[in-house]
């Protein structure tokens, strides 16, 4: 950890400055932890330990916490804010590792939407992989490997460079057999 003013002042501290904002987004919200619970399908408990500084803020749960808060994960995570060096961007659903690249917005058409760019690696798992339900749409280009991803109804096997979309609110899952895959995810929030 990188530490400035003193021996034990941290620059750096994301799953507080996580915790920080997270709390602040719920409090403007005007919702108690236990309605952010239900409206979200994240543990009270989980929500809580979060808004200490504690646990592991994963992009899942970002994802799942950031709709009920009428934001975007990208707003817990701030990669303007002093939280400049790059371990602070790495993020992890359930057993995937994802990198924060940046986010932008456009102004339409046909609507403003902000978009969120993220780098993810996907292990070779023997079952596919569930993501969190959460807001916006989900574009992903394969990179690397072999992918099956999407809707889980009715998934894309991906070949290099091929992109699919889905809803990020409808079940969809991750499933890479043989071998790790990366790919670039975007995901598009409306801004209104």
């Amino acid at each position: 950890m990188v530490h400035t003013g003193g021996p034990n002042k941290p620059e750096n501290d994301f799953p507080t400055e996580v915790g920080q904002r997270l709390r602040r987004l719920r409090q403007h919200a005007n919702l108690s932890l236990a309605r952010l619970s239900e409206l979200s399908g994240v543990a009270k408990g989980t929500i809580s330990t979060l808004e200490a500084g504690g646990g592991n803020p994963t992009i899942m749960t970002l994802a799942a916490l950031s709709g009920p808060l009428s934001t975007t994960p990208s707003a817990l995570i701030d990669p303007e804010s002093r939280l400049g060096y790059d371990a602070l961007k790495r993020l992890s659903g359930p057993q995937m590792s994802m990198r924060f690249l940046r986010s932008t917005r456009s102004e339409g058409p046909p609507a403003p939407c902000v978009w969120e760019f993220y780098e993810v690696t996907i292990p070779s798992t023997s079952d596919p992989i569930a993501s969190a339900l959460h807001d916006g749409i989900e574009y992903l280009q394969l990179l690397e490997g072999r992918l099956t991803a999407g809707p889980a109804e009715a998934p894309t096997d991906l070949e290099l460079g091929q992109t699919i979309s889905f809803p990020g609110g409808e079940p969809h899952s991750y499933w890479c057999r043989g071998g790790a895959a990366r790919a670039l995810l975007t995901m598009q929030y409306s801004a209104q």
